[in-house]
């Protein structure tokens, strides 16, 4: 007993021990849980800050995933734009409370990089799918699609037969998944969908075989929505724009997008209508707002259909649409020679329909004619949509910058980091969004530079080969001056119009 009495005191401090070291233990286990952003590991983030290589083992830069979820501590702006992390609140997931319990959880005394990667794994952001985007238009090529048009006789003033004259295939493909009931400008997606529809059809000339397919099958089962898409309408345009009308007014989406899998349908469908009409320019149209959800790359797939032996453009119309979608329809109308917008309100969508009806009443105009109306366009949309993600980086870093100030004077008020450990952090958060600000405005300038010197070079190529065939110069020059102002007036009168220098 005594022996016992004795030890007691030693005993009592051993528990205490124990007992402290399991709060720890379940404080720094509800972190994680909170922040996805292992407190245990976040020695290892700030270490790989600087000079460390992105992936040594990757000489050609692929992006290999990550295997923390939340963002790095990154301090160079080539690695604050390459990191896939994200925040567990950032964007449209951030929710105050969280964030504050959060932060209630962090222990004191960690250093200010520490806590600068805790405070990025709460509302940080990443980049680097914005960034793709600005990559992929900076190398937008107006000589592949200027070259498509040019006669491959080289016989420039040979006409078509008369009996060729406006011959078409036509398919369209209509998204019909569950996101085309997500509303844009006030209106669901698909019913705007229908209309670009219903006025594209109207403007095809008699005589073209024209199918009409959904994409995918009504039923909210990932199976049997993506195993095909259904075919609602093959025919021959005589006068029946009144029933086509009435068949594409019937749709309604529900279930998943099988995009691959109705280009491979769309295809089939051209092959059959070849046979009927050999000499007729083969066009798709799609109307979406994600891409494949199935599982499948649609570039992949347009890639390989594009070299099967039937040649046809795709032409796509983006409904607001996400960038995963974006950066596809733009691959695949490149892969095609189609053309792609993306719109995001009525008036943006009025616009695309009247271009798409001109260009089909302009067939056959001289090539020279329709290759400066494609340059122009796609030169227009590009320029748009580079300002559009301009701004997107932008305003999202603006965003993380206040949600981390946020978040750094909560901490100081709760007493959880040093004075001068507060003022570094803060200077981290400043400099993050000043060098992702500076490079989006940098990108902006070198971007816009670049598509105005290829848009010149071209139309300046097309111009000497309409000289040479001892037309009126001025007659193409008008052509471009008046496309440019049809497609400024499609642009917000906030935005700057768009003019070559």
């Amino acid at each position: 007993m005594i022996r016992l009495t004795r030890y007691f005191p030693y005993f009592l401090i051993f528990c205490s021990i124990i007992v402290f070291l399991s709060g720890c233990s379940s404080l720094v286990q509800e972190v994680q849980k909170w922040t996805g952003n292992r407190i245990e590991l976040i020695d290892d983030v700030t270490v790989t800050t600087d000079d460390d290589d992105w992936n040594q083992d990757d000489p050609e830069g692929k992006r290999q995933p990550e295997t923390l979820q939340s963002p790095k501590a990154h301090m160079k702006l080539d690695k604050i734009l390459r990191d896939e992390g994200r925040g567990k609140y950032a964007g449209e997931q951030f929710n105050k409370q969280k964030i504050n319990e959060a932060l209630d959880l962090l222990p004191k005394g960690l250093t200010e990089e520490k806590v600068y990667a805790y405070l990025l794994g709460l509302v940080g952001e990443n980049y680097y799918k914005e960034t793709d985007v600005l990559d992929e238009i900076a190398h937008s090529n107006y000589y592949q699609q200027s070259i498509y048009y040019q006669p491959k006789n080289h016989q420039a003033n040979q006409k078509p037969p008369s009996s060729q004259k406006n011959s078409m295939n036509v398919v369209f493909l209509l998204d019909a998944s569950n996101s085309m009931n997500h509303k844009m400008d006030g209106k669901k997606k698909i019913n705007w969908a229908k209309e670009a529809v219903v006025k594209i059809s109207e403007k095809l000339p008699p005589g073209t075989l024209y199918t009409f397919r959904v994409f995918g099958r009504p039923s909210h089962d990932k199976n049997t929505s993506c195993v095909d898409s259904e075919k609602k309408i093959s025919t021959q345009l005589q006068g029946n724009y009144e029933q086509i009308s009435k068949v594409i007014q019937t749709v309604q989406p529900v279930g998943w997008s099988p995009l691959s899998k109705a280009l491979e349908n769309a295809y089939s469908d051209l092959k059959k209508n070849v046979r009927q009409n050999p000499a007729s320019q083969n066009v798709i149209f799609v109307i979406s707002d994600n891409t494949d959800s199935c599982g499948r790359d649609p570039v992949v797939t347009s890639k390989k259909l594009n070299s099967s032996g039937v040649k046809a453009q795709i032409h796509f119309i983006g409904l607001d649409v996400s960038l995963e979608a974006e950066k596809d329809f733009k691959k695949i109308s490149e892969i095609s020679n189609g053309n792609f917008e993306v719109v995001r309100n009525q008036q943006e969508l009025k616009q695309v329909v009247h271009l798409h009806t001109e260009e089909i009443l302009r067939v056959n105009d001289p090539w020279q004619m329709k290759a400066t109306d494609k340059i122009t366009r796609n030169y227009v949309s590009d320029k748009t949509r580079l300002r559009h993600h301009v701004e997107k980086i932008t305003d999202k870093v603006q965003q993380e910058y206040e949600r981390l100030n946020e978040a750094n004077r909560y901490i100081k008020e709760k007493q959880k980091i040093k004075d001068e450990d507060w003022f570094k952090l803060n200077d981290l958060i400043g400099e993050r969004r000043d060098k992702v600000e500076k490079y989006a405005d940098d990108r902006l300038k070198q971007i816009n530079q670049k598509l105005d010197q290829e848009f010149n070079n071209q139309t300046q190529k097309i111009m000497k080969s309409w000289s040479r065939e001892g037309k009126n110069i001025k007659e193409l020059e008008d052509r471009k001056k008046e496309r440019l102002k049809v497609l400024n007036e499609s642009q917000d009168s906030s935005n700057e119009t768009v003019q070559p220098d």
